[in-house]
Order: structure tokens, then sequence, then C-alpha cells
């Protein structure tokens, strides 16, 4: 229901409806909204967390092909279910501070990921480069480019947006 109607259009009555449950087990469940969205956001970013880490521990141990990796696998998942992409990349952010600050460290750790990339890549060779800022804005582009992506039906294909992506990081030198 998030994912195909935004948080602030659904509505507790819809959630219950659609999962068969009465309102007063929605309410021994969760104290509200917010509580049942910091629920759904954190399994959907488990979910992604799990299958990163089990791609990347297959996956070659050069930067590039790690990155292209990563990048695959995070563009897959938006692409397997677009609500899932709306509740984990649009309204994450606008929901409550609690899940504002969960999508914060989402993306700090994805942010680190992307910083081990960045020194293998970058640090040491180009004077006054701060790893982290370019951390975020490789991570800031990666949710950009999925949500334009979503927003356009996901018509691409999935092969062409990983190696869109992935000419900032083939750019790092």
């Amino acid at each position: 229901m998030f994912g195909r109607r935004g948080f602030h259009a659904a509505t507790v009555r819809e959630i219950c409806a659609e999962a068969r449950l009465t309102e007063r087990y929605f309410y021994e469940s969760f104290a509200g909204m917010d509580a049942l969205f910091a629920a759904v956001y954190g399994h959907v970013l488990d979910e992604l967390r799990r299958r990163t880490a089990q791609a990347l521990q297959q996956a070659p141990l050069e930067p590039l092909a790690l990155a292209k990796t990563a990048l695959r696998v995070f563009f897959e998942f938006v692409r397997e279910d677009p609500a899932r992409a709306r509740v984990a990349l649009v309204d994450a952010m606008n929901v409550s501070p609690e899940v504002r600050a969960m999508s914060s460290a989402s993306n700090q750790e994805y942010a680190g990921l992307a910083r081990q990339y960045v020194e293998a890549r970058v640090a040491g060779r180009e004077a006054g480069i701060d790893p982290d800022l370019l951390a975020a804005g490789l991570i800031g582009l990666n949710v950009h480019i999925a949500i334009a992506w979503v927003l356009d039906g996901c018509r691409t294909p999935v092969e062409q947006v990983v190696q869109t992506a992935l000419v900032a990081y083939q750019g790092l030198r």
C-alpha cells in the first residue's frame, strides 16, 4: 500500500483491508502508521543489504567489478518491485525523524562501500578530494538514477542503467 499510494495517502483502514486484519490488531502491533512504515522500510533495507553482501562475496576483487556488481544488485532490486523502490527511495525521507534517521544510516552504510571504491581509485592521487563527500555523491547519483528510471517505468534495460551509473565510477582515477 505504501509503495502503490505513498505513505501520506495510505490509511490504516486500507492497509488492514489489504492484509485482512482488523484495525484493533493493527494498533496492538504498531503504535501508528510511522511505526508500520519503519518496519516495512527496515525489511526492504535488510533484503537489499543481504543481496548486496551475497553478490559482493562472489564478485571479482577488483574495484570496478565490485562497483558494477553492487550497482546491478541495486538496480535489479529496484526493477523487481517499483513499489518497494518508492518506499526506500522516495517516502523514507518524509515519514518521520525515526525513518529519516534509518535512511541516513543506510545511505552512510552504502557510502562506506563507495568510499572503499573511491579510496582504491582516487585517494592519495588527487589533492583536495574529500573521499566521504565523493562517496556520498556517488550514492546520491545511484538513487537519483533509480528514481528517474522508476518514474519512466523501468523501460531502459537494467544493463544499460548499470553502465550509465558506472560511467561516474569509471571516471575516477
